[in-house]
């Protein structure tokens, strides 16, 4: 899958609030050389931080909003996701993303590590701010060792205080991709 950045807010607090949200949602995206234009058709909201208020806007927005949750567990059988329950009897209808990081930061670095324009590449818009690609790279792995000496991957900030918001968002919206079916697409249907 290549991805490529359209659009970046500029900041901390660019969506402050749920109807600066579905704005995002409704807005369309032209493409510069055809004229095709594109909206978000399905996305993932972090569940982990005002959790109630993200099931509200999700069961407001069915189908196109869902909510997810980071874990730092390692995929089993690689999967790099599963569907959890909301033991909350208001929000049973709504599935939880429960989200594998690792494999996702993993996705995330590795489409970083390949040549601009290259097939898989993760690509940005010129003039695309500084402030993206320090977010973006804020993290690196680290193995650690349990009790009994088996190596584990990590991703740990590089220094502390280093915001990590745009990273997590890149990493919920390659698994919002793969969730929707995107990134099994051949190349044939990506150039339809």
């Amino acid at each position: 899958m290549t991805s490529w950045l359209v659009d970046f807010g500029g900041g901390p607090g660019i969506c402050e609030t749920w109807i600066d949200i579905e704005n995002v949602l409704e807005r369309e995206y032209r493409q510069a050389d055809t004229g095709e234009t594109f909206r978000v058709f399905f996305s993932l909201i972090d569940s982990g931080f005002r959790t109630e208020e993200v099931y509200e806007f999700c069961l407001e927005h069915p189908g196109l909003t869902c909510p997810s949750k980071g874990l730092d567990e390692t995929s089993a059988k690689g999967i790099p996701y599963r569907i959890g329950v909301i033991d909350k009897m208001r929000y049973t209808e709504l599935k939880l993303f429960l989200l594998d990081t690792e494999f996702y930061k993993d996705f995330v670095y590795g489409r970083l590590a390949r040549a601009p324009g290259e097939r898989g590449s993760f690509s940005v818009f010129a003039g695309c701010p500084r402030q993206f690609a320090d977010q973006l790279c804020s993290e690196h792995k680290v193995t650690e060792y349990d009790r009994k000496g088996r190596a584990k991957g990590l991703y740990k900030t590089i220094m502390s205080g280093i915001d990590n918001h745009l990273l997590d968002c890149a990493v919920g919206n390659f698994a919002a991709a793969e969730i929707a079916g995107v990134r099994t697409l051949r190349a044939d249907e990506e150039d339809d």
